[in-house]
C-alpha cells in the first residue's frame, strides 16, 4: 500500500504519545504511522491495543539514542514528519538519577535530528514542557509566553530546556524544518500512576494515603490529554515552520484543590453500596516534605496557537476529571497490570532472552505435531498484521518460551494482538492449560520460576 505520508512518532507507547498515535492512525488512514519506543517503565503496548490492529501502523522497539537503529528505520520508512515524544519525564526520578534524563532527552533528540537531516524529513516536531520556563510569581496576571526566558529548576526540566535549545540551534545552523511545542500538565486516560492525578485516584480507591508536597499550594495549569493531541495534530498540519507554540489548558489549580475535586468526584461517581465509597475522604490526605527545587506556579498563555492556528482547549478540568475517573472504572485491569509491573516482565528480559533464545516455529511452515520443546506460532503475528512477522513476534515469544522450555513444555500461541494473545501449554502432547492473556501466562511462569 502506498501512503501519502510516513510519520514517525517516538515515545508513542507512553501517555501523551499513545493518544497522538491513536488520533493519527484513525484520522489519517492514508498516512503510515511508525511508532518508535524503547518501552521503558512508562511505555506500555496495552495503550496501543487498537492501533496495533491497523494496517497503517508499525511498531518498533527502538531506543532513540541508538544511532544505528534509528538510521535503519529512517532508511526503511523515509519519513516526511517526525514527532518526538520520547523522553524521561518524571521530576522525582530525575532528582534520583539525572544521567538517564540527560542521555535520552538531549542525546536522543540529537540522534533524531541528525537522522532527519540525513534523510530529508520535511517537518520535525519537538514536544516539550512548560517546566523549561521555571516558576512564575504569585500573580494571576503572569503567564508563560513563547518569548519567556528559559529557567529550569530540576534535572528533568533542564534536560528538556537543553533539547529545546538544541532544536533551535539546528534551526539556525541547518535551517532545520522544526517546531517546538511547550505544554502544560497533561492528565487523562492511560496516564502512568506515578503522576499526581492517576496516583491520587488509585490511592483513594484503595484506601491509601494521598501524599501532598508541602502545603499543597503549588499551582499547575492542567490540560486534558485529548485536547493536547488535537493541538499536536494542528501544529503538524498548519503550524509555521521554525516557530514555538505554547499549549495550555486555562485550568489553573492548586495541588490541594486537585485532591478535593478528585475526592468529591469519586464520591459522586461511586455507586451506593460500593465499599470504596466509605473510604474516599479527606482523611487520606497526607502532607509530606516538599520536593527539592519545586516550582511554585506554572501557567501557559496559548494566545499564539489560538491566533495562528485556531486551537483552544475544549475540556474544562472538572469534566476532564470525570472522564478520567470513568475511564479508570472501566479499565481497572489496566491499572492493576501497570501498578503491579506485570506489563513490563517481558520487556525487562528481552536482552537476556535474545542472547539465550529458543527456536521459534511458524505453524504455517511446520505443524505442531512434529515439534517438541518449542513455541509454535500461527501465521498471524503478535501485533495484528496480516501474515507472519518474525522480527516483531520473536522477542515476545522467546521470553515466554524461556520460562517454560526448561520444563519440557510446548507452547502453542494464537496471536491476534499484543493485549489479546492466547497461550496454550502442552505437555507430553496433551493440552495442559490455556491462559487467556499474556500477563496471566507470565504470572504462571513466575510460579514455576524456581525450577528454571
Amino acid at each position: 500500500m502506498n501512503f501519502k505520508r510516513n510519520i514517525i512518532i517516538t515515545g508513542g507507547a507512553g501517555f501523551i504519545g499513545s493518544h497522538v498515535v491513536r488520533l493519527f492512525v484513525n484520522k489519517y488512514p492514508e498516512y503510515k504511522i511508525i511508532n518508535l519506543d524503547a518501552l521503558t517503565y512508562a511505555g506500555n503496548l496495552e495503550t496501543l491495543e487498537q492501533a496495533l490492529k491497523n494496517p497503517n501502523f508499525r511498531f518498533e522497539r527502538i531506543d532513540i539514542c541508538d544511532r544505528e537503529a534509528v538510521d535503519k528505520i529512517f532508511s526503511e520508512e523515509k519519513p516526511d514528519i517526525v514527532v518526538n515524544f520520547a523522553a524521561e519525564s518524571h521530576v522525582d526520578r530525575s532528582i534520583l538519577n539525572p544521567e538517564i534524563f540527560l542521555t535520552t532527552n538531549i542525546i536522543g533528540t540529537q540522534v533524531l535530528m541528525d537522522a532527519s537531516v540525513k534523510h530529508g524529513v520535511k517537518r520535525y516536531h519537538q514536544v516539550s514542557t512548560d517546566e523549561v520556563y521555571g516558576s512564575l510569581p504569585d500573580d494571576d496576571n503572569a503567564f508563560f509566553y513563547e518569548t519567556s526566558p528559559i529557567d529550569p529548576h530540576s534535572p528533568y526540566s533542564a534536560s528538556k530546556a537543553s533539547s529545546d535549545m538544541l532544536v533551535k540551534a539546528y534551526i539556525d545552523t541547518y535551517k532545520f524544518p522544526a517546531n517546538i511545542t511547550n505544554c502544560s500538565n497533561n492528565y487523562g486516560p492511560y496516564q502512568f500512576p506515578e503522576k499526581l492525578i492517576p496516583l491520587m485516584i488509585a490511592n483513594a480507591l484503595n484506601d491509601k494515603p494521598l501524599p501532598v508536597y508541602g502545603e499543597g499550594l503549588n499551582v499547575r495549569d492542567w490540560l486534558y490529554v485529548e485536547d493536547h493531541a488535537k493541538a499536536i495534530d494542528m501544529v503538524q498540519e498548519q503550524g509555521k515552520l521554525f516557530e514555538t507554540y505554547n499549549i495550555g489548558g486555562h485550568n489553573e489549580k492548586q495541588n490541594i484543590e486537585i485532591l478535593h475535586i478528585i475526592l468529591e468526584t469519586l464520591q459522586d461517581m461511586l455507586p451506593e453500596g460500593d465499599p470504596r465509597k466509605a473510604n474516599v475522604s479527606e482523611k487520606l490526605i497526607t502532607y509530606v516534605e516538599d520536593r527539592k527545587g519545586h516550582d511554585r506556579r506554572y501557567a501557559i498563555a496559548p494566545d499564539k496557537i489560538r491566533d495562528e492556528i485556531g486551537w483552544e482547549p475544549e475540556t474544562m478540568f472538572k469534566e476532564g476529571i470525570k472522564r478520567t475517573i470513568q475511564w479508570f472504572f472501566e479499565n481497572e485491569d489496566w491499572m492493576k497490570n501497570v501498578t503491579s509491573g506485570d506489563y513490563q516482565k517481558y520487556y525487562e528480559a528481552l536482552d537476556y532472552i535474545e542472547k539465550n533464545g529458543v527456536t521459534v516455529y511458524d505453524e504455517s511452515v511446520k505443524p505442531k505435531e512434529t515439534v517438541t520443546n518449542a513455541v509454535i506460532v500461527d501465521g498471524w503475528n503478535l501485533f495484528g498484521y496480516n501474515g507472519p512477522d518474525k522480527e516483531l513476534c520473536e522477542p515476545k515469544i522467546k521470553l515466554v518460551a524461556s520460562k517454560y522450555l526448561n520444563h519440557d513444555w510446548e507452547i502453542y500461541v494464537d496471536f491476534f494482538a499484543a493485549h489479546d494473545s492466547r497461550f496454550k501449554l502442552y505437555k507430553d502432547g496433551e493440552l495442559f492449560d490455556s491462559q487467556p492473556r499474556l500477563s496471566q501466562c507470565m504470572r504462571l511462569a513466575d510460579d514455576c520460576e524456581e525450577y528454571c
